[in-house]
């Protein structure tokens, strides 16, 4: 017997970040306006924005110890709204511009930065 609970926090996240990445930004939808076609600067946005909440959490989870343990639990209650960000990257328009797409990504990599910082000063 195997479940979830008896990973280890480090493993819970990368089951999780595998989801999005399988269900929010591998799979298309061909019939709708805002999935039909993806540029490569969006894909690229898209990618860093999953690499930025990865790379904190898992920063999060490894550098923590003792009575002040980060879990995955923690990280996800406390940064619940940039993860779920990271689920809609999709629905942003490709015909926007590089720059404007850029302008969005740039904001929820601000985002994460800034939701992990607080986390780890608890």
């Amino acid at each position: 017997l195997v479940g979830r609970d008896s990973l280890s926090e480090d493993q819970k996240l990368v089951l999780e970040i595998a989801k999005i990445i399988r269900e929010d930004f591998l799979q298309q939808d061909a019939f709708s306006s805002w999935d039909y076609y993806c540029p490569l600067y969006k894909t690229v946005g898209m990618m860093r924005c999953i690499i930025t909440y990865f790379t904190n959490a898992k920063k999060a989870i490894v550098e923590s110890s003792g009575e002040q343990k980060i879990t995955w639990n923690l990280i996800l209650n406390q940064t619940k709204a940039q993860f779920y960000k990271l689920t809609q990257l999709k629905f942003e328009n490709p015909k926007q511009t590089r720059q404007e797409l850029g302008e969005v990504f740039g904001k929820v990599i601000d985002d994460i930065n800034n939701a992990f910082r607080v986390l780890t000063q608890k």
